[in-house]
């Protein structure tokens, strides 16, 4: 599978995607300096030029084939979940 989404004007994309998790996070949920997240966490709203609204933020945690485990935070942009042909299977 594949997860693409929007960071400022480009977009992101994880492939070879096996298992995924995700949730909404409400405001004040993370510190961003001891949120208690595993190290490596990618956070994409940090220097986003557009405002982020409240709610509007997943973090997503998925592993690839390799089985190496991935986090990261983005805002709601939409979020795509696409098999491997490209073809939209879910927006998260």
């Amino acid at each position: 599978m594949i997860i693409k989404f929007q960071v400022n004007e480009s977009w992101q994309m994880y492939d070879e995607v096996d298992e995924l998790h995700y949730r909404t996070l409400k405001d004040g949920d993370v510190d961003n300096d001891s949120d208690g997240l595993k190290s490596g966490t990618i956070d994409f709203t940090k220097d986003n030029h557009y405002p982020v609204s409240e709610n509007s933020r997943r973090i997503i945690s998925f592993m690839n084939k390799n089985q190496t485990e991935e986090t990261v935070i983005c805002t709601y942009s939409p979020i795509y979940l696409m098999n491997n042909n490209g073809k939209t299977l879910e927006i998260i």
